[in-house]
């Protein structure tokens, strides 16, 4: 299987920003696992970012 490398984190997060802005109707959160439902999937990955973001 080819695996995509890792964006870079300011990346990650405009994506979200975007995804949220735009309505996940339009846009597919990044990363989003297969069988979640896309609101659920944003709100979890804007969650870790934030995270990741207040770690770093």
């Amino acid at each position: 299987m080819n695996a995509t490398p890792p964006l870079p984190p300011q990346t990650v997060w405009e994506d979200l920003v975007t995804a949220a802005l735009l309505g996940t109707n339009r846009r597919t959160p990044p990363g989003a696992p297969p069988g979640r439902t896309a609101p659920a999937a944003l709100l979890d990955a804007a969650a870790a970012e934030t995270v990741r973001r207040r770690a770093g």
